[in-house]
């Protein structure tokens, strides 16, 4: 019989929120060719739960920058299946020059096969209630269009992400059908 995960609600509203930010990143076209592989892939272990995936090793990586007068911060969603565990980690910087710098964690989720996950029990609503609409009055909206997102993707099982290819402008100009 074949690994699977416990998931209990909570589980399921995290892979779902996941599910969904991974899917907006496909369907807006913010990412390379290259990296859709590796998004598939995670995809693939998202669709698959509760069965357990352990073939699957990479991880996908949302940041963005916040410039204020002097001060600045950043934010960071990350999703990782790795051998059979799946985490997700949200958190951000800050830094203001009459005080200096802090890190910090907002969210903290992960599991195993056969076990119950590991949730530090805090919704990072920034990343994750924008597209389940959790809170619609509050009117969040992650446009990953917008530019001030950047993303990682890692898998070392994807090639295709090593090459570096002169890149076209956003246009089809000069490709044939």
């Amino acid at each position: 019989m074949s690994e699977r995960y416990r998931l209990n609600n909570d589980d399921l509203d995290i892979l779902k929120a996941v599910r969904l930010l991974l899917r907006n990143m496909t369907e807006l076209g913010v990412i390379r060719p290259a990296q859709l592989v590796t998004v598939a892939k995670l995809l693939h272990v998202l669709w698959a739960a509760p069965q357990v995936c352990e073939s699957v090793s990479a991880s996908v990586s949302i940041s963005s920058r916040i410039k204020y007068q002097e001060s600045s911060g950043s934010s960071s969603w990350e999703f990782s299946a790795n051998e059979g565990c799946l985490s997700l980690s949200t958190g951000g910087t800050e830094y203001d020059p009459a005080v200096g710098s802090d890190s910090y964690s907002t969210m903290e989720w992960s599991i195993r096969p056969s076990e119950a996950s590991d949730y530090n029990g805090i919704w990072d609503e920034r990343w994750m209630v924008p597209n389940l609409q959790y809170y619609p009055e509050r009117k969040l909206h992650i446009d990953l269009k917008s530019g001030e997102y950047s993303f990682g993707i890692t898998d070392h099982d994807n090639s295709l992400l090593d090459e570096v290819f002169g890149l076209l402008e956003d246009s089809d100009e000069g490709l044939e059908s």
